[in-house]
């Protein structure tokens, strides 16, 4: 799932949330963000990602060999 982060440096806060919060349902999301010292909305919406998540049930752990890996089909 794309946070929308890296459309811009600072993203609102809100749409940054917004657009997190599309895994719901899954099994496994994996959550792209980016990590900058521009990106200060990707932290200010972070509490209330994690927060949501939680509340649904998922669990955070951090990426390894044995981790989810998501495939995209291709459409040619």
């Amino acid at each position: 799932i794309s946070s929308a982060d890296a459309n811009g440096n600072t993203m609102p806060t809100s749409t940054i949330i917004r657009e997190s919060k599309t895994g719901a349902g899954y099994k496994n999301v994996n959550l792209l963000m980016h990590d900058t010292g521009a990106k200060t909305t990707t932290v200010e919406a972070l509490p209330t990602i994690i927060e949501y998540y939680l509340d649904l049930g998922y669990t955070f752990k951090a990426i390894n060999t044995n981790s989810f890996a998501p495939h995209h089909g291709t459409n040619n």
